[in-house]
């Protein structure tokens, strides 16, 4: 009851919290909740990020959905900010991340596909397709070189608040 209390006054102030894995699940909840805050009015969104990733497709559809609303979306990191979370916080009209936040930045190509010859080629041209999408995100998103981004990304690349700002990643750190 609490709980329902607090998201009640928050979606109020129009504030949504990305906690936890990103799955078809939370995505539809944050999408839902982005969606009638635009539909009551164009004021901005305050996106809370406190998320180890997940899923590319259901990132994708968090970060589509911030690109076809009307009201500009401000993203903040909290804690760890990884992977496909970094990748939504990336996108946000205004990027925050506070003091003592660490974004993690990754190649999806992180674990090797498993299964039959067939099945693992067809994996891993789906997962090429995935990653050429996010590079050219972080391309357009913090002005780096595919060289940069390839490098950054060949290994599990934890940054803090100011290297992630540095990247492009981020825009202000707060707090």
């Amino acid at each position: 009851m609490i709980k329902t209390i607090i998201d009640d006054e928050l979606i109020k102030n129009r504030t949504i919290f990305l906690e936890g894995e990103i799955n078809s699940e939370s995505a539809n909840e944050i999408i839902k909740k982005v969606i009638y805050l635009d539909s009551l009015n164009k004021e901005p969104i305050s996106l809370y990020i406190s998320s180890p990733g997940g899923s590319v497709l259901s990132g994708m559809a968090i970060i589509d959905t911030l690109s076809i609303i009307e009201s500009k979306v401000k993203t903040v990191a909290i804690g760890l900010c990884a992977s496909m979370a970094t990748i939504i916080l990336m996108n946000g009209d205004e990027r925050y991340a506070t003091r003592h936040s660490e974004i993690m930045i990754h190649d999806i190509f992180s674990e090797a596909p498993l299964g039959k010859e067939i099945d693992i080629k067809r994996s891993l041209k789906k997962m090429t397709k995935h990653r050429n999408m996010i590079i050219d995100l972080f391309k357009s998103k913090t002005k780096k070189n595919e060289k940069e981004i390839e490098e950054a990304i060949s290994y599990d690349n934890y940054m803090s608040s100011d290297e992630a700002k540095e990247f492009g990643i981020i825009d202000k750190i707060i707090g």
